[in-house]
């Protein structure tokens, strides 16, 4: 005799109604609307400060040649909306000028704007700077600003 429908035990229910997933969606928004702002924010600062490594990066690697080479090396600087920077030093044989690695284009790689009050760092052969005075690099981004300086003997200061 099948057991009539007082004896059959109710069936568990399980998964969301339509108004917890409601609820659970309007959290995740309103959590989101908060922290992208913040997030946007850190990266740009955080690009900022990729870009000011970078230069101090070519400063380093034009430090290294010109001591390498016993020749005079140079770090050049392009300001503005398509900022760029690049190391050029005597030939391995002398007989020329020799461009270290590649021209970085720190606009198009970092999405910075840079304003300088110098174009190059120049080392002599034993790996001093010989600026006429300090070279100032402000980098900039989505409203955000870092400055590195750079002392007449190619030394950075932030």
């Amino acid at each position: 005799m099948p057991p009539s429908r007082g004896d059959t035990p109710m069936l568990s229910r399980s998964g969301f109604t339509v108004t917890e997933l409601i609820i659970a969606i309007v959290i995740v928004g309103l959590v989101s609307a908060f922290a992208i702002p913040k997030v946007k924010s850190g990266m740009a600062a955080e690009r900022l400060r990729s870009a000011r490594r970078s230069v101090t990066t070519h400063l380093a690697t034009t430090r290294g040649t010109a001591s390498g080479r016993g020749c005079r090396s140079v770090m050049h600087i392009r300001g503005g909306a398509n900022a760029r920077l690049w190391v050029t030093s005597c030939t391995v044989g002398g007989g020329g000028v020799d461009t270290i690695g590649s021209v970085e284009n720190l606009s198009d790689r970092y999405g910075v704007t840079l304003t300088t009050t110098g174009d190059s760092v120049i080392f002599n052969s034993n790996g001093l700077g010989r600026s006429p005075g300090w070279i100032t690099l402000n980098f900039s981004k989505s409203g955000r600003s870092d400055t590195l300086g750079i002392s007449p003997v190619g030394l950075p200061a932030w």
